[in-house]
């Protein structure tokens, strides 16, 4: 993918080999490269992917100072600042006087049109990451569940002068952990690279829609709670398996954990644990067609420490392993 968005550095600012201070998350199989100037670090990081352009910017600001972010062509991005402090950060763009707000883990989808984006950074800490997303990935006929951003993709489609920001949304432990994984799972010199990149960024998308949800006031009541509590579940079933865990979901939609346990009991008649490991179920018997003759790479694609831990599970489930199952 073109990449659209850069960073200009103040007169003067230095390219550093050696920095005092490292980056706080590792891209893997990318360069990192440090700035100083007037005292200040900044590092940046980037991927270019087929279908997506990884952003990550970390600045370490001991004097005011601002940046001005260029995007030289209009395009969809997804932006997480994970690390800003109390106050937000303003992007300006004082041709047009249009402001876009980032606030301190609330993400929020961002059209930027062709434009220069002054933005003042005070003293202290910040560390943004970003995608640029393929727009191509909100088709026609998923708008009405994604109609939070159809209009920044309409914009790019359009090439709008007009910069846009959607509604935010919280980045909760879900979202820092997918974050995480992309960094982490990065190799150009594998040949399913690009869909490991696509499958992180539809699963972002998806997990964005559900926190949309949860803060628009439509979840405001016990059952549709509940109801969101299992989509969530689900979703994040379908990406890490055994890994998921129902601590995060508790902290995703910010109810204690045994109220939802409660609330899974009283309108669903089984515990939330027994419903998660259902889907788990669920999930190892859709992939077994792809994994029958390597059910050892099955366990490794769910998660589970391995093939023993995998036949352990299925038989508590099941009441036999998984391939005396397959037999009948």
């Amino acid at each position: 993918m073109k990449r659209t968005i850069t960073l200009n550095l103040p007169f003067g600012a230095k390219e550093v080999m050696n920095p005092k201070v490292e980056i706080s998350y590792i891209m893997r199989n990318t360069e990192t490269y440090y700035w100083e100037f007037d005292g200040n670090l900044v590092a940046e990081q980037t991927f270019d992917g087929r279908y997506a352009y990884l952003h990550y910017f970390e600045f370490w600001i001991s004097k005011a100072t601002t940046v001005t972010f260029r995007s030289h062509a209009p395009d969809l991005h997804l932006c997480y600042p994970i690390e800003i402090g109390e106050q937000p950060l303003i992007m300006h763009d004082e041709l047009l006087d249009i402001k876009l707000t980032l606030n301190q883990n609330r993400a929020s989808y961002l059209y930027l049109a062709v434009a220069d984006f002054h933005l003042e950074l005070p003293i202290g800490h910040y560390i943004v990451r970003g995608i640029t997303l393929d727009a191509g990935l909100f088709r026609p006929n998923i708008a009405r569940s994604f109609e939070f951003v159809m209009p920044l993709v309409e914009a790019k489609r359009t090439g709008n002068s007009i910069s846009m920001q959607s509604v935010d949304f919280l980045i909760g432990t879900l979202t820092k952990y997918e974050l995480d994984a992309i960094f982490q799972n990065l190799n150009p010199k594998v040949l399913d690279n690009e869909h490991i990149l696509i499958r992180h960024q539809i699963y972002l998308i998806k997990l964005s829609r559900l926190k949309i949800m949860m803060g628009d006031g439509s979840i405001n009541t016990p059952l549709t709670i509940i109801k969101h509590v299992r989509e969530i579940l689900r979703l994040i079933i379908d990406q890490y398996g055994n890994k998921a865990l129902i601590g995060d979901l508790a902290e995703s939609v910010q109810v204690d954990r045994s109220r939802l346990y409660k609330l899974h009991k009283e309108y669903y008649h089984c515990s939330l644990s027994t419903y998660r490991n259902e889907l788990l179920v669920e999930r190892i018997l859709r992939e077994y067609d792809h994994f029958h003759n390597n059910l050892s790479g099955l366990a490794y694609e769910l998660n589970f420490a391995g093939l023993s831990e995998l036949n352990r599970f299925f038989k508590k489930m099941k009441g036999q392993s998984l391939a005396q199952y397959q037999k009948h």
